[in-house]
């Protein structure tokens, strides 16, 4: 899976530093070693290869700036993580499916910053959880509480929590349920009333959105982002409750919150 990407990544950085061809170059099968635990890991910081690969940290740095410098990985925005890039895809076809999106979705947070003022948030489902993969909070200040990549929320907490259990196959959604009941999400987020989640659930299905304006200062709509009929992932936008008018949320965001989520799943196809 790597051979081919390692073997171009040594021959580029060969050029660059004027390695004879063929030298063993050992940082270089650090680099291969870095790149594996991003294609099969996904995002990681700095620290957390350091401690994969048993290396001091600035021998990590200066591996992770190569890789970035030649186009194989790309750092989160506002964020210490580090993800596989597209042409890892192009080169060895073995980037996960989160980190096409997630590479997907970097441009298109960079029009949203312009296009919606407040926070978004990319997020996916993690078991249980929902894992925040891009977020707009550190860099804005209409962000009360800011959530940064890597930060992980209860699956019934969040809009888009809701929408990947309403978007699941009716067996999957029938199995959440019951698996949310036992670890106690139902009782905290619902009052243990699942015949009102199941109707939420049947609403997300309809509508699909999500919209929590009811117990928090911060209210929050979500939109699927789609592929082949399967939810894949979501964006989440908060805003501060007081100032917003409901009618507003769904004339004037929502479409464009769509708009965007349908740009990130075009992308991921390319």
């Amino acid at each position: 899976m790597l051979q081919f990407c390692a073997a171009t990544i040594i021959a580029a950085v060969e050029e660059v530093s004027g390695v004879q061809p063929g030298a063993q170059l050992n940082s270089m099968v650090r680099g291969m070693q870095a790149l594996e635990l991003l294609v099969q890991g996904g995002a990681m910081t700095i620290s957390s290869i350091a401690q994969a690969l048993d290396l001091p940290r600035p021998n990590i740095y200066r591996i992770i700036h190569t890789l970035e410098t030649t186009g194989y990985c790309r750092r989160v925005p506002e964020s210490a993580l580090y993800i596989a890039t597209d042409k890892v895809v192009g080169l060895a076809r073995s980037l996960s499916l989160a980190d096409r999106v997630v590479n997907a979705a970097i441009p298109v947070f960079e029009q949203m910053r312009e296009d919606i003022e407040w926070p978004v948030a990319l997020s996916m489902r993690e078991d249980m959880k929902m894992r925040i993969r891009l977020s707009t909070d550190r860099g804005n200040s209409r962000a009360i509480a800011k959530f940064p990549p890597g930060k992980t929320t209860p699956l019934l907490k969040t809009t888009t929590g809701i929408l990947a259990i309403a978007l699941s196959p009716e067996d999957r959604r029938d199995a959440d349920v019951a698996d949310l009941a036992a670890n106690g999400q139902l009782g905290e987020f619902f009052f243990g009333d699942e015949a009102m989640l199941r109707r939420v659930l049947q609403r997300a299905q309809v509508d699909m959105y999500g919209l929590n304006d009811s117990r928090y200062v911060e209210g929050s709509i979500g939109v699927p982002i789609m592929l082949d009929g399967m939810i894949v992932a979501g964006i989440t936008m908060k805003y501060i409750r007081a100032g917003m008018d409901r009618q507003r949320i769904l004339s004037f965001y929502l479409p464009r919150l769509r708009a965007h989520a349908q740009r990130i799943a075009d992308a991921t196809l390319v």
